[in-house]
């Protein structure tokens, strides 16, 4: 495009099959992905109030969430800290539990 900064390579001609393709899946995962973000935003921020979370750690959690890969090592500590935290939601089970899970 001709007001485009920072140019961006052409790998297909302007029209083709290719480039329109590529044009409509962007617009769709682009709208997607960023709809998905701001549900994993209000979702991390709840948790973080529920769990009690401490500012600087939710804005950790909230922050490694727009960086690829990062994410999953951010939902991995998240993941550490709820069942550190809040054991009996994620303890063994009692074992009345687990007979009744038996019969």
């Amino acid at each position: 495009m001709v007001g485009d900064k920072i140019p961006t390579p052409n790998w297909f001609d302007e029209g083709s099959r290719a480039n329109n393709i590529g044009e409509f899946i962007t617009s769709i995962l682009g709208t997607a992905h960023g709809w998905l973000y701001m549900i994993f935003l209000v979702f991390a921020f709840s948790l973080a109030r529920k769990a009690k979370w401490t500012m600087a750690f939710t804005l950790g959690i909230l922050a490694a969430g727009t960086i690829p890969v990062v994410s999953f090592w951010a939902e991995h500590k998240a993941t550490q800290r709820i069942k550190r935290d809040h054991p009996a939601d994620f303890g063994a089970r009692s074992a009345d539990q687990v007979g009744q899970l038996q019969s």
